[in-house]
């Protein structure tokens, strides 16, 4: 029997900050919506 055990990211970018979520975790991050905050 195979499993698969990969995660799903939701991002939010219709806003000036970036909404991001992982299915099954309880936190969620925020990030601006700029290349200034963005990581390279």
């Amino acid at each position: 029997m195979t499993t698969s055990s990969g995660k799903f990211v939701g991002i939010d970018v219709a806003k000036d900050k970036l909404d991001i979520a992982v299915l099954g975790e309880k936190k969620a991050s925020q990030v601006g919506n700029d290349e200034r905050e963005l990581p390279a």
